[in-house]
């Protein structure tokens, strides 16, 4: 079965190429940050996420967009294959200002990925220059310090065959028509 990692940092397009991967595909997407966070933004206990996680990796067929590195082991012994999105930091700055805005105000820069399900239920939207600015560090640490653990674990698990880093809208759309090609020859 189709078990696929979709990891990158934030505004990277994890959720985007989760969702056209899964209509390509047929399998059903997971956004772990519908899985992760309450309403008003409010955390998990951490062995509970962990056991959320260990019940969805035991599925027969996912997709699963995540920039959890707590749980990146648990999914990746389950994955068939994994694609790591490493957009450059400028295009990653760029959407998290949109996103960010357009989430919170009545002003649209593009598609933008929804609030988590319970946040957005609960009516929670985020404090603008706090998100904005936490977000570019947090994208900025994630790239420095967590990429080439990701890519190092996921070749090591998966092999090199089973993993596609994808930087560019050019690579994505080469990868999206691959697999959906695939799918059509199933």
């Amino acid at each position: 079965m189709t078990r696929i990692l979709v990891f990158g940092g934030p505004c990277s397009g994890k959720s985007t190429v989760s969702e056209q991967l899964g209509q390509a595909l047929g399998v059903p997407v997971i956004h772990l940050d519908d899985v992760f966070w309450g309403p008003n933004w409010q955390e998990p206990d951490r062995e509970e996420f962990k056991i959320k996680v260990e019940t969805i990796a035991r599925g027969d067929a996912w997709i699963v967009d995540s920039a959890y590195s707590a749980v990146r082991s648990l999914l990746l012994d389950r994955a068939t294959f994994a694609v790591y999105l490493d957009v450059p930091l400028h295009v990653v700055g760029w959407r998290i200002i949109a996103r960010t805005i357009s989430r919170n105000t009545p002003f649209k820069i593009g598609p933008i990925t929804p609030l988590p399900r319970q946040v957005a239920a609960s009516g929670s939207g985020e404090s603008i220059p706090g998100a904005i600015l936490s977000l570019l560090k947090f994208a900025r640490r994630f790239k420095r310090e967590r990429r080439q653990s990701f890519l190092e674990e996921a070749e090591r698990k998966l092999g090199r065959d089973a993993l596609a880093i994808l930087s560019t809208k050019a690579d994505i759309q080469k990868f999206l028509c691959r697999a959906t090609s695939l799918s059509e020859h199933e």
